[in-house]
């Protein structure tokens, strides 16, 4: 008798072979809580079955995380390949996870959004519209938040106790602004899989979002957690950058430099692409906004200059005219920002890189004219609300040197 393979969450595999759906299952909980080793583990699954369609797709997919998109467009067409006899619940998982790997971030959206409807447990396409770089925080709205806490309220009896998507409506939840339900979700995630990155990073977050105070613990979060986890970790960099950030909040620039030269620069981050720039900018701006000179943006500024030579989505471009404008290379950034096609978060992105421009220019009066327009629309740029905190402190660092120079 034939025995059906199923993956994490019981929807059918289109393999006979039982190895080969135990790698990809071990792959995708790795991919979902952002351990190393997922693409071995994919790569296992095809060895074991190259006609294993959804294996491909999950390598494209971590591949793609990595910023390796060249070999994930391959791992991609593979799947495409191999998933014309599959069913059309594995087909329709290929097709989004192509959308996405494809740049087409709104139409992968939408139709995500209707295969959810059908299959509302395909955890690993649905995780494609979750998380501070997911589909919902990269599509321009400003209620992103909102409607993916929203999403998440009306899927969670199709999971109860998976760790994986208690992760993500504990993320949702703190992300929104509703700090108890975040905190206390989280805690339960953590508590079934304490081998979960994206668990971690979640609950970093409610200590970033809880107020004064609350750093020290979650830097004693970090101190207990972070041993268990490999600096090749998707997440190991970022999260450090928040610890560097608390220690910013208390005056220790020398720990912040040492987070800095021995983690987050780019000969040593082991990150993806978009972590290393976003994580690097951020971090080195803040501390030039408490320290004023004496920052090195050389390597970080030639790190996005070399990675990201053409257009990159608009997250990543507003930091790259940070570090273009900590580098005081404003020809640069010029030309860059001339360059770009319109993009989806609009005249709030267009304002932030301007401020920064102006900022670095030494021109705070005209930043802080640029940015107090736009604060109640920040969202819209993306990634999460610590994230876009730097904005803040940029305008209220504005406000105070223009004040100083009237």
């Amino acid at each position: 008798m034939n025995v059906m393979e199923v993956d994490r969450s019981g929807l059918a595999l289109a393999t006979s072979s039982p190895n080969a759906a135990a790698a990809y299952r071990a792959g995708v909980d790795l991919l979902l809580s952002a351990y190393p080793g997922a693409d071995v583990r994919f790569e296992e699954a095809i060895a074991l079955d190259q006609g294993f369609a959804l294996a491909h797709a999950g390598l494209a997919r971590h591949l793609q995380i990595y910023g390796r998109i060249p070999e994930a467009k391959n791992a991609l067409a593979l799947a495409r390949q191999r998933v014309a006899g599959a069913s059309a619940r594995e087909q329709a998982h290929v097709h989004i996870l192509g959308l996405a790997i494809d740049g087409q971030a709104a139409r992968a959206l939408e139709a995500l959004l209707a295969h959810l409807g059908a299959h509302p447990r395909d955890a690993l396409a649905f995780s494609l519209a979750l998380g501070a770089f997911g589909l919902y925080a990269f599509s321009g709205r400003a209620d992103h938040d909102a409607a993916r806490l929203a999403l998440c309220r009306r899927m969670a009896r199709h999971y109860g106790e998976d760790w994986w998507f208690l992760t993500h409506l504990g993320w949702s939840h703190t992300e929104a602004g509703v700090l108890d339900a975040g905190r206390r979700i989280t805690e339960r995630a953590l508590a079934l899989r304490i081998e979960n990155a994206h668990g971690a990073h979640a609950y970093v977050h409610y200590f970033a979002e809880a107020g004064a105070g609350a750093g020290r613990d979650g830097e004693r979060f970090v101190e207990h957690w972070l041993p268990g986890y490999e600096p090749g970790g998707a997440l190991y960099g970022h999260i450090r950058s928040h610890q560097a950030l608390w220690r910013l909040e208390e005056g220790d620039l020398e720990a912040v430099a040492a987070i800095y030269r021995q983690v987050l620069r780019p000969s040593v981050n082991a990150s993806p692409p978009i972590n290393v720039i976003s994580d690097g900018a951020s971090l080195l701006w803040r501390v030039s906004l408490e320290n004023g000179a004496g920052v090195d943006w050389r390597e970080l500024h030639e790190y996005g200059r070399e990675r990201f030579p053409g257009p990159a989505g608009y997250f990543i471009e507003w930091h790259l005219a940070m570090a273009a404008a900590g580098a005081g290379d404003l020809q640069a950034l010029d030309r860059r920002l001339g360059a770009l096609p319109q993009m989806p978060a609009g005249a709030v992105f267009v304002a932030a890189c301007n401020a920064f421009r102006a900022f670095g220019a030494g021109d705070y009066a005209e930043a802080a004219m640029l940015l107090e327009p736009v604060m109640r629309e920040l969202e819209r740029l993306g990634g999460s609300g610590a994230q876009r905190r730097v904005l803040s402190d940029t305008l209220e660092a504005a406000r105070a040197r223009a004040g100083r120079a009237r």
